[in-house]
C-alpha cells in the first residue's frame, strides 16, 4: 500500500493554461521542490499528477501535466496535496519524543501540570496529551518552549501560554 503524507492544499486557478496556486506546509517545501509528482485528493481518492513546472516568485504556482486550462484545473482547487512518503526527508523528533510519554509536565513556575499520557505528532507540531481535572488538554511541545528536561525524575519543564490550561 502506498503511504502518503499530507503536505498542503491547492488554492485558486491562475491564468489560462491550467496553472493554480498551492500552499505547502513550510516543513515540506524542500521535499515538494524535489518531487516529480504529487497526489491530490479527489472524490475520496488520492490521484497522482506529474509536476510540469513550479513558479515560486510571490506565491507557489504549479503546472501539472495534462491540466491545460482552467476547466481542467477546477476540480483540483481547494483540495489536499500529498507526497509519497519515500519523497519526504526524515524528520528529527524532539529528544525521541515517544520516550516523553509518562513524564510529568511542569510549568514555568515549577508547578506540576499533569502526566503526559500520549504524544501526538503533526508535521510542524508535537502535542502532549494530559488529563487535567477530568478534561484532556493538548500542550504544544517545542524546543523553544522546553526550559528543562530531567530524565531521572521524568519531568519536563516547559513554558505554557497563559490561559491554555483553562480551555
Amino acid at each position: 500500500m502506498i503511504e502518503l503524507v499530507h503536505i498542503g492544499h491547492t488554492r485558486k486557478a491562475r491564468g489560462i493554461d491550467g496553472r493554480f496556486k498551492i500552499q505547502i506546509d513550510e516543513a515540506y517545501l524542500e521535499d515538494f521542490f524535489k518531487a516529480k509528482a504529487l497526489f491530490i485528493s479527489l472524490d475520496g481518492s488520492k490521484v497522482p499528477f506529474l509536476i510540469q513546472s513550479v513558479d515560486n516568485q510571490r506565491s507557489l504556482i504549479v503546472k501539472l501535466e495534462e491540466i491545460d486550462n482552467p476547466e481542467d484545473a477546477q476540480p483540483l482547487l481547494g483540495q489536499e496535496i500529498f507526497l509519497h512518503s519515500d519523497e519526504i526527508s526524515p524528520r528529527e523528533s524532539i529528544n525521541t519524543a515517544h520516550v516523553l510519554t509518562g513524564y510529568t509536565i511542569l510549568d514555568q513556575e515549577n508547578n506540576s501540570v499533569g502526566l503526559i499520557q500520549e504524544l501526538i505528532e503533526y508535521p510542524d507540531q508535537l502535542l502532549a496529551k494530559i488529563s487535567l481535572e477530568g478534561k484532556d488538554i493538548l500542550i504544544p511541545i517545542h524546543t523553544d518552549l522546553i526550559l528543562s528536561q530531567d530524565d531521572v525524575s521524568r519531568q519536563l519543564q516547559i513554558t505554557i501560554a497563559e490561559g491554555l490550561l483553562n480551555l
